[in-house]
């Protein structure tokens, strides 16, 4: 795994925690984070709410309210474990796949 994976991982998990809303709504179980092609990292939580956003959706809504538009990579971090692993998960696991 690259240094800068890894610092997008880093970052994602940072934001990682389970908050109930209320309602039956949760956020923050899974964080993204993500570097637009000029080097900017962004990340955020999803937002578990009958209509969402996914954590995607909210880092990339961050990175356009700073008027970029071209990602490099995006990671996500789910605080639940995947079906099949164990958790948590290695810290040198690799989701997304090599760049």
């Amino acid at each position: 795994m690259t240094a800068a994976r890894q610092e997008l991982i880093d970052a994602a998990r940072a934001l990682v925690i389970e908050m109930a809303l209320g309602n039956g709504n949760s956020a923050g179980g899974v964080a993204a984070a993500m570097r637009s092609i000029d080097g900017r990292v962004y990340a955020s939580v999803c937002m578990d709410l009958a209509s969402g956003p996914g954590a995607e959706v909210a880092a990339i809504a961050q990175m356009v309210a700073n008027h970029r538009s071209q990602i490099e990579t995006v990671v996500a971090v789910d605080l639940r474990p995947y079906p099949g692993t164990t958790w948590p998960l290695p810290r040198d696991a690799d989701l997304c796949g090599s760049s």
